[in-house]
């Protein structure tokens, strides 16, 4: 992510809210070791992004800007290895 405005937050937003629901989902298709540690993963990615949106982290810093780009790759990751389990 380039530039973080209110849109491109928002759109992350719901975008891990679906993933966090994605790994809901696999508590049955990975072993509980990966299970904790995937939603340990989202539950700090949510923070983060609460934070970013609330305007308790600078958007043009560097680290955030990397932060929000994590985000983004963590739910590509989620979104296709998980995104096909039902």
């Amino acid at each position: 992510m380039q530039i973080i405005t209110d849109e491109n937050i928002n759109r992350l937003i719901a975008r891990l809210d679906n993933c966090s629901v994605l790994v809901d989902a696999a508590d049955k298709v990975v072993s509980p070791e990966v299970f904790g540690r995937i939603k340990a993963q989202t539950l700090a990615y949510a923070g983060f992004m609460s934070d970013l949106a609330g305007g308790r982290l600078p958007r043009f810093s560097n680290s955030t800007i990397q932060g929000a780009s994590l985000v983004e790759e963590f739910c590509l990751l989620i979104e296709t290895e998980l995104g096909n389990q039902k």
